[in-house]
């Protein structure tokens, strides 16, 4: 049970980014319960059994672009008790070609029944290029961050006076600024088994005028049913070089209920003094998704015929595609043929019983594409799936 509720926040954050110019673009918000139990390690190396509470709410007002706000509560089976909130944000802005310019940001505060307080701020402003299934990232991390606590002294007494206690704050405060580089590699239909999702991580940084290096890879594999993910590092410096791993399982077993399981070791926070550890927890997590707006918005389409009854038009703008496919929740996320419009448009006419359904588009045989401007979720794999919702 990790206690760095931004680690988690971030980890939910979808692959998104900023428009340029701003649409009549959907809103969704998904929020999130999730209860864990299992054994931790606290802000002072101390561990124990442990029970954690950490509602979370992602706001999606385009697909480029979610934000994040999460809380949670924690007690340890040694009496003590931690409260922390923190937020995210998670942005991308298209340049041309496959390039474009990616930030991420989080900032966290943790409140401590021992009398120590924590909090945490940092950005990672990056430059992606996306070739095929592969999307490479360089930039910087920035990080900065700081800790109080409380100690008691005490002064003997003299010859007719007593021992006094008094109370002291001790506080720290470190930062860093360092390169960051990577890979991501996505593979596979969204809804199938065969979806994978493979990382790297190289982060350098300088902090309290000691060099880190953290490596990080990971994997992720499952479909909607069952997800895995596996990931491992090390951390390289003069007084810490250790490897890191941790395994986590999530099983669905109702449309909003989600098992999970987790269980890893990381290394210390640098900025924050606290020191590495180890977790193991299963819980339940709650969830759902609510469209904000009345409907999805979808490029005008000329020179295609009218949308049939009973039928639902979804539609890409993508005038130089030569090849265009939709696929979804429906039809097991089979591929099929959409039709182009005299505009560049494709769509294609798909009858869908009532629900709400995730699909996307693949253009030229390449990556899976969501339309700008529609209701988006996380597809679970560091990209996004449309949805729609059939009345």
């Amino acid at each position: 049970m990790r206690l760095d509720s931004t680690y988690r926040l971030l980890a939910a954050l979808a692959m998104t980014s900023v428009p340029l110019t701003r649409h009549a673009t959907a809103q969704v918000a998904r929020g999130e319960i999730a209860i864990v139990a299992g054994t931790a390690t606290d802000q002072r190396g101390q561990r124990s059994n442990a029970l954690s509470i950490a509602p979370s709410l992602l706001y999606s007002p385009d697909s480029r672009l979610t934000a994040g706000l999460a809380l949670s509560a924690t007690q340890f089976g040694s009496d003590a008790r931690a409260f922390g909130t923190s937020g995210a944000l998670d942005a991308r802005v298209p340049l041309a070609g496959p390039f474009a310019l990616g930030a991420s940001a989080g900032a966290a505060f943790t409140s401590t029944s021992f009398h120590a307080n924590y909090s945490s701020f940092d950005a990672t402003p990056t430059l992606e290029a996306a070739i095929g299934d592969i999307t490479v990232f360089a930039g910087a991390h920035v990080a900065a961050g700081g800790a109080s606590s409380q100690e008691q002294s005490s002064t003997p007494g003299g010859v007719f006076s007593a021992p006094t206690l008094a109370t002291r704050t001790v506080s720290s405060s470190r930062s860093s600024v360092g390169p960051v580089f990577g890979a991501t590699f996505v593979s596979g239909r969204p809804g199938a088994i065969q979806r994978r999702y493979l990382s790297y991580r190289e982060e350098h940084a300088r902090v309290a005028s000691v060099a880190v290096v953290d490596r990080t890879g990971g994997a992720r594999f499952g479909s909607d049913a069952l997800n895995v993910a596996l990931s491992g590092g090390l951390r390289d410096a003069r007084d810490e070089r250790i490897g890191f791993v941790s395994a986590s399982a999530t099983i669905a077993v109702a449309r909003s209920v989600s098992l999970q399981s987790a269980a890893g070791t990381y290394p210390s926070n640098r900025i924050l003094g606290t020191p590495g550890g180890r977790f193991a927890n299963v819980g339940v997590v709650i969830h759902g998704i609510r469209r904000l707006d009345a409907s999805a918005a979808a490029p005008s389409i000329r020179g295609a015929p009218a949308v049939p009854g009973g039928a639902t038009r979804l539609s890409l703008r993508a005038p130089n595609a030569s090849r265009v496919e939709v696929a979804g929740d429906w039809n097991d996320w089979t591929p099929t043929p959409a039709a182009r419009a005299d505009d560049g448009v494709w769509y294609a006419d798909v009858r869908l019983p009532r629900g709400e359904y995730r699909y996307a588009f693949k253009v030229n045989g390449g990556r899976w594409t969501v339309p700008d401007g529609v209701d988006t979720v996380d597809d679970g794999f560091g990209g996004r799936s449309a949805l729609i919702a059939a009345r």
